[in-house]
């Protein structure tokens, strides 16, 4: 029995009898195979398994079309993958062979095509002896969960020199996998130059701080020393009290545009652009030449601008 709407249908393209096979996949109705003639007619049990049998047919060469299509597709999304410059994809066996592989693992270990084809490149040989057993820990791995976790270690290159990876691998099947490998040697050469910096970085830091200890320990001291004199006596002689007191205001006046300098240098170390001032380069000499010790009848005199 068919609805009335889809007989009157039929009826208008010509239908006169029919048989239609429904395709059922896992309980869900995919589609019909329907065969039709322009008259009215009986079908006889070897037409209608003969209609249901082309339409199995036909459905399974559509499920292998549709398969072959992605199978194309996967091996094109395969041949990208393996194009890849930055990451080298090598296949291999549980025996430890490699099977193939990329360009760009070829071109991180310096080997050829030959060593692929000629099965010369082994796994287990391209492992340094302090790394085999990680290396073994993540192939146990992936024999029992079907993958490893990403894992770093050190691979030989074909002139013996050595490059660090970091490794991840599936299986494929019981006996074949796939390993994925990043070259970190150009990370670790910059990591390395971070830590130099750093370290560069540090040991100005110190010699900055020393020297500043340095520079404000002077002045300070020979505040300390006039204050001392000055309590000792000197302070009853005018002469002498004015020239300690002198001597005081210069050194104080010294600690001070040190401590600008120090905050200068603060300003430039942080991420604000430090504002850009005129300085007066002559109470800054006229300071050093008071601090001079010269021989007896050697004076200092400075020339310079007072602005």
């Amino acid at each position: 029995r068919i609805p009335p709407e889809t007989a009157g249908a039929w009826g208008t393209i010509g239908v006169q009898s029919a048989i239609a096979c429904p395709i059922v996949k896992q309980g869900r109705f995919i589609a019909a195979f329907i065969v039709h003639q322009d008259r009215p007619r009986r079908w006889s049990p070897e037409e209608v398994e003969l209609v249901r049998a082309v339409s199995d047919r036909t459905w399974d060469a559509v499920e292998r079309a549709r398969a072959q299509r992605a199978l194309r597709e996967s091996e094109q999304q395969l041949r990208k993958a393996l194009e890849i410059e930055t990451i080298g994809v090598i296949f291999f066996d549980l025996s430890g062979t490699i099977t193939h592989a990329n360009e760009a693992f070829l071109r991180m270990g310096g080997y050829t095509r030959d060593d692929i084809t000629q099965g010369r490149l082994r796994t287990d040989e391209l492992t340094p002896p302090e790394w085999q057993d990680p290396t073994a820990r993540a192939l146990e791995e992936l024999r029992s969960m079907g993958r490893s976790i990403p894992y770093e270690k050190e691979c030989f290159r074909r002139d013996g020199s050595r490059w660090p990876a970091l490794i991840a691998a599936t299986m494929l099947t019981e006996t074949h996998g796939v390993k994925f490998i990043l070259d970190l040697t150009d990370q670790r050469a910059a990591e390395a130059a971070a830590r130099q910096e750093r370290e560069r970085r540090d040991r100005l830091e110190r010699e900055f701080v020393a020297n500043a200890a340095h520079e404000l320990r002077t002045p300070l001291a020979a505040i300390i020393t006039s204050v001392d004199a000055l309590n000792r006596g000197a302070k009853d002689d005018a002469v002498t009290r004015e020239r300690f007191l002198g001597h005081i205001q210069r050194q104080s006046q010294r600690l001070a545009r040190l401590s600008d300098s120090l905050l200068l240098l603060a300003q430039a170390e942080s991420l604000h652009r430090p504002e850009r001032v005129r300085f007066a380069v002559r109470p800054l000499l006229e300071d050093v030449a008071a601090e001079l010790e010269l021989p007896e009848g050697v004076t200092a005199h400075v020339a310079a601008p007072s602005t």
